[in-house]
C-alpha cells in the first residue's frame, strides 16, 4: 500500500467513529473492493449529508454518529431534491454537477445496501423505505464522449515503444549543445528511462510511482 493509500486509511479510521453504526456496517462491507482514499469520499460525503439532515431538522439525534435509519426511512422526494440544491449552492472546487452526481451517487449505494443486501437478527432489510431508488443520476457526459476527448492525447502502441526509445537516445542529440543538460541526461539515463516505461506500461499514475519505495 502505497503512502497516499496507508494515510487515507488512517483518515478513514479515525472518521469511522463519527458515523452511525449503519454506515460503519456499510463501510466494512465495501472494504474489500474499494480502496481506502475511495471509501474515504464516501464518508465525507455522508458527513455532508448527515450535517445536512441535523441542520435541517430532518433529524432530531444529538450528534452525526447518532442519527437513526429511521429518520432516513421518513425522508421524502422534497428532502432529496432540496439536498440537492443545497449542494448546488455550496462551494466547490470540481465541476458542481459533476460533485452532486457523486455525492447522490453515495447515497444511492448506502440506501441500496441498507434496503437490500444488510439484513436485521429476522431477515429483515435494515431500512424498510428507500427514498434514494427514485432518484435518477444523470450522466454529465457518456462514456464515448470522454473516449473521443482524449484520442490523439493518448500515445498507441508504437508511440509508446518510439518515445521509450527517444528517452533512451533521440533526446540526447537534442541537447548535445547544452552541457549540462547533456550532463543530467547521462546521469538519469537508465531511471528516466525506466520510470518512463513503468508509467506507460502500467497505467500508474505520476503520484503513485512518486510514492513507491524498494
Amino acid at each position: 500500500m502505497n503512502i497516499i493509500k496507508v494515510k487515507d486509511r488512517l483518515e478513514l479510521e479515525k472518521r469511522i467513529p463519527t458515523m452511525p453504526w449503519y454506515i460503519e456496517k456499510f463501510i466494512n462491507y465495501k472494504l474489500p473492493d474499494l480502496s481506502p482514499s475511495s471509501l474515504l469520499e464516501y464518508v465525507r460525503d455522508y458527513e455532508i449529508f448527515l450535517s445536512w439532515l441535523l441542520a435541517e431538522g430532518l433529524s432530531s439525534a444529538p450528534s452525526m454518529n447518532q442519527v437513526p435509519l429511521e429518520d432516513l426511512e421518513k425522508l421524502h422526494m422534497d428532502s432529496v431534491d432540496n439536498f440537492r440544491m443545497f449542494l448546488a449552492t455550496r462551494k466547490v472546487q470540481a465541476n458542481v454537477k459533476t460533485t452532486i452526481n457523486r455525492k447522490l451517487s453515495a447515497l444511492r449505494s448506502l440506501f441500496h445496501y441498507l434496503s437490500q443486501i444488510a439484513e436485521d437478527d429476522n431477515f429483515y432489510p435494515l431500512l424498510k423505505r428507500n427514498v434514494m431508488a427514485k432518484v435518477e443520476i444523470k450522466r454529465s457526459h457518456r462514456p464515448k464522449d470522454s473516449a473521443a476527448k482524449l484520442e490523439g492525447k493518448l500515445l498507441q502502441e508504437e508511440e509508446i515503444v518510439e518515445f521509450i526509445a527517444y528517452v533512451q537516445h533521440g533526446y540526447e542529440h537534442d541537447v548535445a549543445a547544452n552541457k549540462q543538460a547533456l550532463y543530467s541526461y547521462e546521469l538519469n539515463k537508465i531511471r528516466d528511462t525506466c520510470i518512463i516505461t513503468l508509467i506507460l506500461n502500467s497505467g500508474l499514475r505520476v503520484s503513485e510511482v512518486f510514492n513507491l519505495n524498494v
